[in-house]
């Protein structure tokens, strides 16, 4: 259940972020956002060779903040949004790249921050 609130929260995020950054397929033609605990966020011009993993080192995660088990990627279909979890984190730790996705123009990457539990 808590996985589904943070990718529901996530999807909200980048919902907002979407709307803010402008809609139209002739703003979102050459870039994707990325949004959250990053030093860099907003609007990053995309080429047809960018990836989520890349994406987010872009933006510069703040590492001590943010939780990159959880970066999820927003992708807008004609009619609605799918929403998927990637962990970066793993990446780093193992080189596991099996859940690098390529970003798409348009896209919205959320970067969490850490749970306080």
């Amino acid at each position: 259940m808590t996985r589904f609130l943070l990718a529901l929260s996530a999807l909200a995020l980048a919902t907002a972020c979407h709307a803010s950054h402008g809609s139209t397929t002739a703003s979102t033609e050459r870039v994707f956002v990325v949004e959250g605990c990053v030093a860099h966020p907003g609007a990053q011009t995309w080429d047809a060779d960018t990836t989520v993993f890349e994406a987010v080192r872009r933006a510069e995660p703040v590492t001590a903040e943010c939780d990159l088990s959880r970066v999820t990627l927003v992708r807008y279909g004609s009619n609605a949004a799918d929403a998927l979890t990637i962990d970066v984190q793993r990446m780093l730790d193992s080189g596991d790249s099996t859940q690098n996705a390529l970003v798409h123009a348009g896209d919205v990457i959320v970067v969490p921050a850490k749970s306080t539990r």
